[in-house]
């Protein structure tokens, strides 16, 4: 499937400290339309490995439904810096690598800061740290 048209995508996550545990949550905004997606991951060491799984799982999304143009939202200033610049911190090195191998096959995309918090994409990340604090889990 080949879409042309310009898509949101707002990256949220919960994080639980003491389990190490993270509910991811993205959502993908075009004229209108929303559509919503969760996972869950174990062994997460900090809320920036988190967020960076969460965009990694947005970004392979979107590769899936052929979506071309896109623009990608985030609340974490520190994730976007890595993303938009040549250096990235180490503990996310990998995730930041993969994405931009992920992103290659894009015609536009854009990694953009924002201070708006997307009500679906968290609630989704919500619900998908409770699924995995009540055992119920999907690995990525």
């Amino acid at each position: 499937m080949h879409i042309s048209s310009s898509y949101n995508v707002y990256v949220m996550f919960q994080w639980n400290a003491t389990s190490k545990s993270a509910g991811l949550g993205w959502s993908v905004k075009n004229t209108g339309r929303n559509s919503g997606f969760q996972a869950t991951a174990e062994l997460v060491a900090s809320p920036l490995v988190a967020e960076g799984l969460a965009m990694k799982n947005a970004v392979k999304t979107c590769k899936e439904l052929g979506l071309r143009q896109i623009r990608y939202k985030s609340d974490s200033t520190q994730l976007i810096k890595a993303l938009n610049s040549k250096t990235e911190p180490p503990e996310i090195y990998g995730i930041v690598s993969d994405i931009r191998i992920e992103c290659m096959e894009f015609e536009t995309f854009y990694f953009v800061w924002t201070r708006e918090r997307n009500i679906v994409a968290d609630r989704l990340a919500k619900q998908a740290l409770s699924r995995v604090s009540s055992g119920f889990i999907t690995l990525l």
